[in-house]
């Protein structure tokens, strides 16, 4: 009972922090319905797959593609089309990283970047990199990653604010930033 109970409370913490957050893209965008019928939050999470996806993805911080695919046991088509609705909404946002599709809720990039730095520690050498200069392509090479990939990084990195000033600063920002899973002397040359 009391399981019901908390998992009830978390449910409305998520329907309203989702409604008030549809409510102000709806009004920066001047928006009224997107995706024939679904026209707000409530109406996006009144969708069991969609709840699931949500709760999965807060839960983890992110997700691959593949991991919620299997996950939530639906046909792929109908799990992309799911996010698609909830990317609209802008509940959620993606990335492409090495050969997988990072899926995370929108606005939880500083949570992002730690959980990523705690699931391959090379991000965390693709950021000192990055701090120090080096470039994008060089930083794929070294690393054995698509360009795309580094990019994806150097972008999450950006919208942080990482970048700037003397590459100490950026390495301090960086190890902020990671919540200090990056750690400076694992990062030295």
């Amino acid at each position: 009972m009391a399981l019901g109970v908390l998992v009830w409370g978390m449910y409305r913490a998520l329907l309203r922090s989702v409604s008030e957050h549809v409510r102000s893209v709806k009004k920066r965008r001047g928006q009224e319905a997107v995706d024939g019928g679904v026209e707000n939050s409530y109406d996006v999470l009144k969708n069991v797959t969609r709840r699931k996806i949500m709760m999965i993805i807060r839960e983890r911080g992110f997700t691959t593609f593949n991991d919620l695919w299997r996950e939530i046991g639906c046909s792929k088509a109908t799990v992309s089309w799911h996010l698609q609705v909830l990317k609209k909404f802008r509940l959620i946002s993606d990335l492409a990283y090495s050969k997988y599709k990072i899926i995370y809720v929108a606005g939880s990039e500083r949570r992002l970047l730690a959980a990523l730095a705690n699931w391959d520690p090379r991000i965390c050498y693709i950021l000192r990199d990055l701090c120090l200069g080096y470039g994008v392509s060089d930083i794929a090479k070294r690393y054995r990653l698509r360009i795309s990939s580094v990019e994806s990084i150097r972008k999450l990195a950006e919208r942080l604010g990482i970048f700037g000033g003397s590459p100490e600063d950026c390495l301090a920002r960086v190890v902020e930033a990671s919540q200090g899973l990056c750690r400076p002397c694992s990062m030295s040359q």
